[in-house]
Formats: structure tokens, sequence, C-alpha cells
């Protein structure tokens, strides 16, 4: 029995460790900007490794606020944009298919604050 639990704490111990240095990773890189007194606010990031980036925005006020994001590569002539409700609270897109590479990212509102995010 005092055999059986030795071995049932240290096989926990083990999987204990295992899981505590087993990095946990919400998201793999990207870039963040709040912009308090700003109508536009940007973002930039370096190495992307390509395929889904997830952009997140918000304006103040009310009306239509737009973003845009664009690769700035030389011939990385990505680009994913949309408007939206400024009123709304923060939203999150896809842009999906973009290559490897640097981008920028704008958020444009019709008020500040303005937020903007980047991220894979």
């Amino acid at each position: 029995m005092r055999k059986a639990f030795t071995r049932a704490l240290v096989t926990t111990a083990v999987v204990a460790s295992a899981v505590a240095v087993t990095p946990q990773v919400a998201f793999a890189g990207g870039a963040h900007s709040d912009c308090p007194h700003a109508l536009t606010c940007g973002a930039r990031v370096s190495g992307f490794p390509g395929g889904t980036i997830s952009i997140d925005a918000d304006s103040g006020g009310g009306g239509i606020a737009n973003w845009s994001l664009q690769g700035t590569n030389p011939g990385n002539n990505y680009s994913c944009g949309t408007a939206f409700d400024a009123y709304a609270p923060p939203k999150s897109w896809l842009c999906t298919g973009a290559p490897p590479g640097n981008y920028s990212l704008r958020v444009q509102g019709p008020d500040a604050p303005t937020m903007a995010g980047i991220r894979w």
C-alpha cells in the first residue's frame, strides 16, 4: 500500500511539473495600441509567419469607423479591412490567407478613443 501511494505521489508530481513548464500560449505574436486622444490609431508587426491574423478594433463616438490591414514588405500587396459601428463594443475580425511578413494596421474612427490590435 505504501509503495503504491508513493508511486502515485511521484507520478502526480511529475505530471504537475510537466504542465507547469509547458508553455500555455494564448497567441504567438502581435501588437496593440491604445490611443485615448486620437481619431486614428495604428499598430505594426514584423515576422508574421503567414496564415490567419486576428484584428481587434474599437472607436469612440457614434457613426462609422473603419480599419485596414496592409502588408508592408516589398511585393506584399495583401490588404484586409472593413467598416464597423463605432458605437458598438470592441470587436475582432479575421484576415485569412495572409502571406508571411510585416503588417501595419490602421483604425480610424469618428471620435476618440481608438484602439488597434493585431495578433496571431
